[in-house]
């Protein structure tokens, strides 16, 4: 049986029109015969015909679709188990409450990007708020614990191309930055090479021949060289750059610019050297489930290159909506994130470039009061004891890190606090910033859980659903080479798919032998007896 958003999409395929960018909606089953079938064709499109008058009961749901009204509504899927916290973590209503009143700029930051861009995800928009505090910081404040912990992060927003509008959202927290330091964003796309050049605080070769705003724009960000952020709407860039030679060593970087440490060099033959001091990057990237599958393997998630990220996924599809709220942003809100940035120690000028010593760049420590430092004990115990729950090998990484990550918003929140005080007030983590930070990374938690589901079924089970649409109208078999004509997955990825569609039934591989003579070929065929 098939769902109303499937016979409405094939409704609208024998029609003639594309999908609207609803193909999110549709069952796996219906998603990969539509991509499977070129329907412009002929042939194409009389073997749909065929496929949706094949069941009486696919026949009258497409009959019955309206193709030029929106697709249906789709009801909601189950949720994604995501492990309990463990009691002994859970925030008391003390904290709670107190969580209320902490980090407001963080509140009205949210309440205009959520009007900006209400497709959006909220989870999303509020990250990217948190991840402007990190960036206005750059790296001039810490808490200490096991070791210096100081606000940058690196933020994904992962979500379907069109329904979530990232790129609207991603413009909010943009406009922000640009509002109120603008010197602080990197370009967005960069070799190994150059990104290394730019953190040591290296003008480009044709800085001479650039504008004079951009000449004015890299000469403020000298001073903040290796402390600034990258902004990536498209981050396949950045997942996949591993896979190109020229980008060789990229990952290996950022994985550092995360840790932020105090120095760190690189000879290349055609860089030479270079010396970064006191890295600490800030990032935020989006990108789809899709290139994710295609990119992210499980050496990333277990050598901790995910684990560095917050990898925020939707829970579930936005309402869409014309109601669009003021397309710049409130002027109190870029001056309050600007005045943190101004308030926090200036760094060395440009001068350091000319002197015999390393620099030095003044810094504040932020104290953690006692309650806030007991809740952070116990959930970071809560989260290394989850670890050996049966939890996903490929969330380890993550479950360890989420600790930090909840310290580094914490800190984040106290400091924009701060930077509304009078002067003399010393920054303090207190415990309504930890309530909040915790409740933020919890709700990170869960989208994690989320994002692990969205991949299987991108990379796993689409691939063997469009195997199985292929073999049902292919009946005396189909070779791994046709397959990967058909759909277009590498022979790899057919191989990988096929193993799990043996184990389980639904394919049996036989040996034909060509009557001419010559090899046997193996052809795999769809079990008729499986449903």
């Amino acid at each position: 049986m098939i769902t109303l958003q499937d016979a409405w999409a094939i409704k609208r395929r024998m029609v003639g029109l594309d999908l609207n960018g609803s193909a999110d909606l549709l069952s796996p089953m219906v998603s990969a015969l539509l991509s499977s079938i070129d329907t412009t064709t002929p042939d194409g499109f009389k073997l749909l015909q065929k496929i949706a008058a094949s069941d009486p009961s696919i026949s009258q749901l497409v009959l019955a679709a309206d193709p030029h009204k929106p697709a249906p509504q789709k009801a909601a899927l189950p949720e994604v188990f995501v492990p309990p916290l463990h009691k002994s973590a859970v925030l008391t209503d003390e904290a709670r409450q107190a969580a209320e009143t902490s980090g407001r700029w963080l509140s009205e930051f949210s309440a205009w990007a959520i009007k900006r861009s209400p497709m959006t995800p909220p989870i999303m928009l509020e990250a990217g708020g948190i991840w402007l505090i990190g960036l206005a910081t750059a790296r001039r404040a810490y808490v200490q614990m096991h070791e210096r912990i100081y606000p940058h992060l690196y933020i994904m927003w992962v979500a379907m191309t069109t329904r979530y509008a990232k790129s609207t959202g991603f413009h909010a927290v943009q406009a922000v930055a640009m509002h109120a330091f603008p010197y602080l964003i990197m370009p967005s796309e960069s070799t190994p090479e150059a990104l290394m050049s730019s953190l040591a605080g290296k003008m480009p070769d044709n800085f001479n021949d650039l504008p004079k705003f951009e000449k004015r724009l890299l000469e403020a960000s000298r001073s903040y060289a290796a402390q600034r952020g990258m902004m990536i709407d498209e981050a396949s860039s950045l997942l996949g750059a591993s896979k190109k030679d020229y980008m060789q060593g990229l990952a290996e970087m950022l994985l550092l610019g995360y840790d932020a440490p105090a120095r760190l060099t690189r000879a290349t033959k055609s860089g030479g050297y270079a010396a970064v001091y006191n890295l600490g990057l800030s990032i935020l990237g989006a990108t789809t489930p899709a290139a994710m599958a295609r990119y992210v393997g499980p050496d990333r998630w277990e050598d901790g290159d995910m684990a560095r990220y917050a990898l925020l996924f939707p829970e579930g599809p936005m309402p869409y909506t014309d109601d669009i709220g003021d397309y710049l942003p409130p002027m109190d809100v870029v001056e309050q994130v600007k005045a943190l940035h101004n308030r926090l120690p200036t760094p060395p000028s440009e001068d350091l470039y000319e002197v015999d010593t390393p620099p030095t760049p003044e810094t504040i420590a932020l104290q953690m009061d006692e309650s806030a430092r007991a809740a952070f004990r116990k959930y970071r115990k809560a989260m290394v004891e989850a670890v050996d729950r049966d939890l996903d090998v490929r969330l380890h990484g993550n479950y360890g890190r989420l600790p930090i990550m909840a310290v580094k918003v914490a800190l984040s929140l106290a400091l924009i606090d701060w930077a509304q005080q009078a002067k003399g007030n010393p920054p303090t983590i207190q415990i309504g910033h930890w309530a909040r930070a915790q409740m933020i990374v919890e709700s990170w938690r869960g989208s994690l859980h989320r994002l692990l589901d969205a991949l299987a079924q991108t990379r796993d089970s689409r691939a063997q659903d469009r195997i199985l649409v292929l073999l049902k109208y292919s009946p005396t078999g189909l070779t791994i080479r046709d397959l990967s004509r058909s759909t277009g997955l590498r022979s790899k990825e057919i191989e990988d798919a096929m193993g799990v569609l043996i184990e389980s039934g639904d394919v049996q591989a036989i040996d034909h032998q060509n009557p001419n003579g010559g090899h046997k070929t193996r052809l795999y065929q769809r079990v008729v007896s499986a449903n």
